[in-house]
């Protein structure tokens, strides 16, 4: 292996950096933030064919478990996706 210029052959240079991570508030679509603990937003899908059923977004997980119950106790409905969303800042800590 050929060496590159300034430095000898065999040589390395490595710096240990440590990062730190931190959950960031969620933007609700309206642009508002809401402030739940957990930094994370929570949606419930509706499965059925051709249902299209959507909790949208919410701050509190519980406000899409009583969308979903709503949705199934109106339509029959019994199988939704669950996507929770969270967003991170990764800073380097020094």
């Amino acid at each position: 292996m050929a060496a590159r210029a300034g430095r000898p052959s065999g040589a390395s240079c490595v710096r240990e950096l440590t990062y730190v991570t931190a959950a960031l508030p969620q933007p609700l679509p309206n642009g508002r933030r809401f402030h739940h603990r957990s930094g994370r937003l929570v949606r419930r899908f509706c499965l059925a064919a051709e249902c299209g059923g959507d909790s949208g977004p919410r701050g509190v997980p519980d406000d899409a478990q009583d969308w979903a119950l709503r949705h199934t106790g109106r339509t029959g409905h019994d199988l939704f996706r669950r996507e929770y969303t969270d967003h991170a800042r990764v800073t380097r800590h020094e």
